[in-house]
């Protein structure tokens, strides 16, 4: 007998950072936004739906195994990404291991990018691809009525030892119509995030836009170039439901660009200003289209962080990866963030396309110019269906070293070489690069202020030691 329709899981990531994975405890765990959207489609139309988040709760396989025994789901829907790869093979197994009965379904990027490859996994029985809110919702109907999946849009699948790809599915074109995350089948208060002058407080995160029209070389654009919109109302409506439901104060806005509608930011802060709500949030923006009006009303409105992809500090390494932004365009957009009252992060790339020593130590130098509180530094990883990853197999400025997975992790290794910079070289100054960053006075008293004494004390304990690790 059956106990549940279906279940999703979130797979345990933190492991997958080399060695970084002992500093899980310090990261922020963030709610699985992908699953909650999937998991709020199911629930709206009548499907009983459960969520593991083994990434939350620490779950290994055999843990899973126990979950998947007790609850007795007809179907377990499973989300991974490329570098997950090994894990999810290890949890698919798992689940038939308890039954073969049980259906198991992939989704999120791995299977999206690489349907040939993630299908021929003998404990995989289906692939969502794309956007997955309609496609599992009608999958799982046919499956549970014994009916056809054959028109079914946007999975994969084997029949008779062939693999069958159906037709993509068109993208979502009313982001409104969408339900809300099923956020209440997770713990929320466990998702925690270290707000500025609150502490570690409960968060929830937002994705309120899909799609992005800009070309950078190293994204795939799975969500593809035309920008669908939540309308104001919808994005100010949710966040009132959540703060009221919840008590959220936090709240992280995870669109790929916040700011590219200036008219609609205005729009939403004027509606977070007039429902009088309490909260802070965090988002990610462009700095060539940030401008000192637009962070002040942000900051009227709640807004206490943004974060800005710098990848690099040459201008000519910047047009090779298309980011289509000049770098005083972020001189400017931090400058005025920072008088607006909002704190500021930024992320760097190591081993971008021609990189030399002389451009990693001009990135190095323009993250400490631009004053900002946090930097990270990943190095470059060129994810399948990318532009870079074409140039790399090319060896085209870079040259791709393994197709192995599991170590497409940007930190802590490296799966690529430049012509004038090898993988251990990059390796080292990825850390040369987080030391000089972080091991000033005026960094460890920042993280010092966001953290507190004690949570300060035990992560230097963890990430000193692996920045001077040979």
């Amino acid at each position: 007998m059956r106990l549940r329709d279906v279940i999703i899981i979130r797979l345990k990531y933190g492991e997958i950072y080399h060695e970084f994975k002992d500093s899980a405890k310090f990261q922020v765990c963030a709610p699985p936004t992908g699953i909650l959207f999937v998991a709020g489609m199911l629930k709206a139309n009548g499907v009983d739906v459960a969520i593991l988040d083994a990434e939350l709760f620490n779950f290994t396989a055999n843990d899973i195994k126990k979950e998947i025994r007790k609850e007795k789901p007809r179907i377990v829907g499973i989300s991974g990404t490329t570098p997950e790869v090994l894990t999810i093979k290890k949890v698919a197994k798992a689940i038939k291991d308890v039954d073969k009965n049980i259906i198991v379904v992939l989704g999120g990027p791995h299977s999206t990018i690489l349907p040939n490859e993630a299908i021929k996994d003998k404990n995989i029985d289906y692939l969502v691809r794309g956007e997955g809110e309609i496609t599992m919702l009608e999958l799982t109907q046919k499956l549970m009525l014994g009916q056809s999946v054959k028109d079914v849009k946007g999975i994969s699948y084997r029949q008779k030892g062939k693999i069958i790809h159906n037709p993509p599915r068109e993208l979502i074109k009313n982001l409104d119509e969408i339900p809300y995350q099923a956020r209440d089948l997770l713990p929320v208060e466990k998702y925690t995030y270290p707000a500025p002058k609150l502490g570690k407080v409960p968060f929830v995160v937002l994705l309120t836009t899909r799609g992005c029209p800009y070309q950078c070389i190293f994204c795939n654009k799975m969500d593809g170039s035309s920008v669908r919109y939540m309308s104001p109302k919808r994005v100010v409506d949710e966040i009132a439901f959540i703060h009221k439901k919840y008590g959220i104060k936090f709240f992280q806005f995870n669109d790929e660009t916040f700011n590219l509608n200036h008219k609609r930011v205005f729009e939403i802060c004027e509606l977070i200003i007039k429902k009088k709500l309490k909260i802070q949030w965090y988002c990610m923006v462009r700095s060539n289209l940030a401008t000192k009006e637009l962070f002040q009303k942000m900051k009227q409105a709640g807004c206490v962080r943004i974060t800005m992809g710098v990848e690099t500090g040459s201008q000519e390494i910047n047009n090779i990866l298309r980011k289509g932004t000049k770098l005083e365009q972020y001189e400017k957009a931090y400058k005025w963030a920072k008088e607006a009252g909002i704190e500021t992060r930024g992320s760097f790339i190591i081993g971008n396309p021609y990189d030399t020593e002389k451009t990693i130590k001009q990135t190095i130098k323009f993250a400490k110019k631009l004053k900002i509180d946090e930097a990270y530094f990943n190095i470059m990883t060129p994810y399948p269906a990318t532009r870079v990853y074409e140039m790399a197999k090319r060896g085209e400025g870079l040259r791709l070293l393994t197709r192995d997975w599991s170590k497409y992790t940007r930190w802590g290794d490296a799966i690529i070489e430049l012509p004038t910079l090898s993988r251990d070289d990059l390796i080292k100054w990825q850390k040369r690069a987080h030391r000089s960053f972080y091991l000033r006075p005026s960094k460890v008293w920042y993280q010092f202020r966001r953290m507190g004494l004690k949570d300060s004390i035990r992560a230097a304990l963890v990430y000193v030691p692996a920045l001077f690790k040979k």
